[in-house]
């Protein structure tokens, strides 16, 4: 009978594994192309031989996976619809970000639409606040709380060890939360927190732009006191799936409405006879700057499917 255990980190040649509360190291016997070995967050099938040697023998069926596009770093384009697997088995993802220099209303949008691929719970984590007025902070969650009604937002500074507590409200004892966010937002200082011991290293805020200096380059599984999981994400440079279009449409649930009652089916929104969408812009009912982040997105969208199925006759 085989014996399960979860991958804690991905190796070059092998994978740490918490089997029985104990962290051990696993290899593949034959391994196989990248998209069929395990990530971290996976539930994995394990033999362990007389002199604890401990070997992979299959991965469980996944609950759900954070993905996205690969890149290829030298072109900084996507990868020929090939994607990349960050995590598996997730129950909660908590969007990070800081509220100095690094928010960014278009970038939340797009975290939003990789942790909507996932079917996972959602929230928002806004750090750093002790840098912030009440008035500023206040204003960021409000921004947050009118784009995205149906998601909690938290206010944290790890600094002052003030907000964390209530993270738990909505993350329950034995489910795993992945933390997600560009670089130096302050996830590794929060979950160093939360493990109540510098875990993770971490680096100060840079004078000359008010950011954290990148840290994490792996991603790991950490099990906390309490019995509450959690996954620690390196920093997201890019934000894009395969199939994100429906998703698309429930982060901009306004303008895809919206675009359903336009004169024309085939409307563009530039051209205002009977156009709904241009008609709400200049009512007040949307915005120009959303408008705009959401045609970039559906755009970007059509050229990535475009190439993936071009590249799929050849």
């Amino acid at each position: 009978m085989n014996n399960i255990g979860r991958i804690v980190t991905v190796n070059r040649n092998n994978w740490n594994i918490l089997y029985q509360d104990k962290n051990i190291i696993g290899t593949i016997r034959q391994r196989k192309n990248n998209d069929d070995l395990p990530v971290v967050g996976d539930y994995v099938s394990l033999e362990i031989d007389e002199y604890n040697n401990c070997t992979i023998t299959s991965i469980l069926p996944r609950k759900n996976e954070i993905k996205k596009l690969s890149i290829d770093r030298t072109k900084e384009k996507y990868k020929d619809g090939k994607e990349q697997t960050l995590a598996a088995n997730v129950d909660i993802v908590f969007i990070v970000t800081s509220l100095n220099n690094d928010f960014n209303i278009a970038r939340l949008e797009r975290l939003v639409l990789l942790a909507l691929n996932s079917k996972a719970k959602i929230a928002f984590i806004l750090t750093k606040s002790d840098l912030c007025t009440e008035k500023e902070k206040e204003k960021y969650k409000n921004i947050i709380q009118e784009r995205f009604e149906d998601y909690p937002v938290f206010l944290i500074s790890s600094y002052r060890n003030e907000g964390i507590e209530e993270l738990k409200t909505i993350w329950k004892e034995n489910e795993t939360a992945v933390f997600i966010g560009s670089s130096g937002v302050g996830k590794s200082t929060l979950i160093n927190n939360l493990l109540e011991q510098d875990i993770i290293k971490t680096n100060g805020i840079r004078e000359k732009d008010d950011k954290g200096k990148h840290t994490t380059t792996s991603r790991n599984l950490f099990v906390l006191n309490d019995k509450r999981i959690v996954i620690d994400e390196p920093g997201i440079r890019s934000v894009a799936s395969f199939e994100m279009n429906s998703d698309l449409n429930s982060v901009f649930s306004k303008i895809s409405e919206l675009e359903k009652e336009c004169k024309y089916t085939t409307c563009t929104h530039e051209n205002r006879n009977g156009c709904k969408v241009l008609e709400a812009i200049d009512n007040g009912e949307i915005s120009e700057e959303e408008f705009k982040r959401y045609k970039k997105l559906k755009d970007k969208e059509l050229r990535k499917n475009s190439n993936f199925l071009k590249n799929r006759k050849h």
